[in-house]
């Protein structure tokens, strides 16, 4: 035990040190982590300390051995706290009772302190956990009544993001009774009575099913946290059933009332599980499988150490009736280490493909919807359809993303409710690492970067957008002399504007097709996706377009992004003809600007200037040299200093925007894949699937 100590000596020892010295915070691969003040982590191990000894004097007053000192108690207690710990299992439960069992220095039989064990955990544990519970339920239950809306507003938001974790350790919680009382022996007169009004087989069935039961929840637990509602309904199934049947099996009024009042809290709680998606499909770390493995195997120890390995060994398992219950207990055992490891290896082995979020033809009304009440023209994008969403539970608000390889790539903010998005940011990054995926926000604005910053995420800034204030945009004056003789040149060749109203874009959709085609070819390029549009019919159709005439031939076209506020419009798609004359699309652009003054809108956005406006100087990150660099020097791939220019010309107020991803090791990665996902070819109406690897 002494090497233990010393080690934990050492290491507390070296973390009041890192407090002293870190000066708040440290960096460990990239991610900087805040680290208290001396004085703080020195009140941290002091209560950690005095709970430490509370807990283990509350199990060692219960154990009638006069000679176990409580030296050696706490050091077999220390040992036992920590493997539990080790575990990630909820509690530690099953791996604490394992090693306290095989490490504690007392002649007392191991039924006695089995006994004392599961009253410990009813005492220390599962009594508060019941308090809780009661007071969650009371809250639900006001809430369901409508009645104290005002003040029960505050902790219905509090309650909706506990509320997950908090029923998912009790669901936990409920597979490991049904795992423990399955490996144990019948025990009351209760008990005796109930299974001698009941036949063998029905017996013997409740306590093979209901083992299996609890196998069951312990992986719907990980289902409740996601918000699965599958998981709930089922959880709330399994403990329905469970209930009775532990009557059945002979577990005792207790366990059947522990069961019961777990479906009775449970049961309220729909709201909390919104999401769609397939338990069979369902997501889960190593981790966590070896978690539930470790309680089951646990479990299972607690019965060869109740019935004696001797006994086991000398008896048939598959007996059935007689004086003994170890055949029974040896099939039970037998089932659930089958099914669970079989389970565990198709999670662990399995690399199935899962849809993540919804296709946009599943949830077209509502996004439409949304989009109406947005005052961001690019959100548009979101019509495209090939992405898919991912909402809050309300609705209200939505994160339209693609997945490339490891990388779940959102276009930009959240678009929607303002106060739903941060909560939605924070749940989509938890979808993110369900799935070890990489989240990346792509083009986002300042407004949002706190939200991201708060999980971990670093911006980086990737361009400027062009923004003009459209009542102060005018033609007059000398210096509009230049763009006044272009657009009479372009009107003097017959160049006629106008904007063609959703009805009249659709009979005039084959000409448009033809100008696109051809600009297509003349230009040597292909349509890319995601963050720009591409010649969809279903796509234009949610439009008004802006059109050049030759005559009455169109040559030029370019499909408008309005908002019903008025406070922002935009421009997608830009195309024209050969045969259009020359300066042609900053004539469009003109004109539209001044027919959307007209009209009352705010402002005009000329979309993204890559890589402008990036610090260069000594001390700018080292990702913002190489931008900068790229800004200058790169014209022989692509124009970017002068696609500025271009549009300086309309004298924009200039907006940073950002990528916003993780730092250190996973950067490149998630670099690469943006830049894949950014200039593929679009997929119509696709699927995004991840990996399960």
């Amino acid at each position: 035990m002494r090497p233990v100590g010393f080690a934990i000596v050492v290491a507390a020892l070296g973390y009041l040190a890192l407090c002293r010295f870190s000066r708040g915070e440290i960096s460990f691969k990239g991610k900087i982590i805040s680290v208290p003040s001396l004085r703080s982590g020195v009140a941290q191990i002091g209560l950690a300390g005095v709970d430490l000894l509370l807990a283990s004097a509350a199990l060692y007053v219960l154990i009638p051995d006069g000679d176990l000192s409580f030296t050696a108690f706490l050091s077999v207690y220390c040992l036992a706290f920590f493997g539990g710990l080790l575990s990630n299992a909820p509690g530690g439960i099953g791996v604490f009772e394992t090693v306290f069992l095989m490490l504690l220095p007392t002649s007392l039989p191991n039924n006695d302190l089995l006994a004392i064990l599961v009253v410990y955990r009813a005492v220390y544990f599962l009594l508060p956990l019941a308090v809780a519970c009661l007071l969650f339920a009371g809250l639900e239950g006001r809430s369901c009544l409508g009645r104290y809306s005002g003040k029960l507003s505050s902790a219905q938001s509090w309650l909706s993001s506990i509320a997950p974790r908090t029923l998912s350790a009790l669901v936990f919680v409920g597979g490991v009774v049904l795992l423990v009382t399955g490996s144990l022996p019948t025990v009351g007169e209760t008990a005796g009575t109930i299974q001698s009004w009941l036949p063998l087989p029905v017996i013997e069935i409740s306590h093979f099913v209901g083992s299996l039961i609890g196998l069951v929840l312990l992986f719907l637990a990980y289902a409740i946290k996601r918000k699965l509602d599958s998981a709930y309904y089922l959880s709330l199934v399994s403990l329905g059933v469970a209930a009775p049947m532990s009557l059945m099996r002979g577990d005792g009024v207790i366990v059947f009332a522990v069961l019961a009042g777990m479906a009775v809290v449970l049961a309220p709680c729909k709201r909390y599980f919104y999401r769609k998606s397939s338990l069979l499909n369902l997501r889960m770390s190593q981790g966590s499988v070896l978690a539930i493995l470790l309680t089951v195997t646990s479990a299972i120890y607690v019965g060869f150490v109740v019935f004696e390995y001797e006994a086991i060994g000398a008896i048939e398992w598959w007996s059935f009736g007689g004086e003994t219950e170890v055949p029974r207990f040896m099939r039970v055992s037998f089932g659930v280490a089958l099914v669970g490891g079989l389970w565990a290896a198709v999670k662990i082995l399995g690399s199935p493909k899962v849809e993540v979020g919804e296709d946009f033809d599943a949830c077209h009304n509502e996004v439409v919807t949304i989009l109406e009440k947005s005052d961001v023209a690019a959100s548009k994008l979101a019509l495209l359809g090939d992405k898919r969403f991912f909402f809050n539970e309300d609705r209200t608000a939505f994160i339209m993303f693609t997945v490339r390889g490891r990388t779940w790539i959102s276009m930009g903010d959240p678009v929607g409710d303002r106060s739903a998005c941060s909560d939605l940011v924070g749940e989509f990054k938890e979808l993110c690492d369900e799935y070890s995926g990489i989240p990346v926000f792509y083009q986002t604005s300042k407004e949002y970067l706190h939200d991201y910053v708060d999980l971990g995420l670093k911006p980086v800034k990737v361009g400027e957008v062009a923004s003009v204030r459209l009542s102060e945009f005018s033609l007059e004056g000398s210096r509009r002399q230049s763009m006044r003789s272009r657009l009479r040149r372009v009107e003097k060749k017959g160049g006629i504007f106008e904007v063609l109203s959703q009805k009249d874009a659709l009979l005039n959709m084959p000409r448009l097709r033809a100008i696109s085609d051809e600009w297509l070819g003349s230009k040597k390029v292909k349509e890319k996706g995601f963050s720009l549009g591409y010649f969809d019919e279903s796509y234009l159709s949610n439009f008004r377009i802006a059109v050049v005439r030759s005559g009455e031939k169109i040559v030029a076209f370019a499909n408008l992004w309005e908002t019903q506020g008025h406070s922002e419009i935009s421009i997608d798609l830009m195309r024209y003809t050969s045969e259009a004359p020359p300066s042609v699309m900053e004539y469009l652009f003109v004109q539209i600007i001044q027919w959307a003054k007209e009209e009352g809108y705010e402002r005009f956005d000329l979309r993204v200037a890559p890589l402008s406006g990036i610090n260069s100087s000594q001390s700018a990150p080292v990702w913002y040299k190489a931008f900068d660099l790229v800004f200058n020097h790169g014209n022989s791939f692509y124009n970017f200093r002068g696609l500025r220019d271009y549009k300086q010309r309309f004298d924009p107020e200039w907006v940073p925007t950002y990528v916003a991803s993780p730092g250190g090791r996973k950067m490149p990665r998630a670099t690469a894949e943006l830049t894949l996902a950014v200039s593929s070819r679009p997929k119509l109406r696709s699927s995004c699937s991840v990996g399960l690897n």
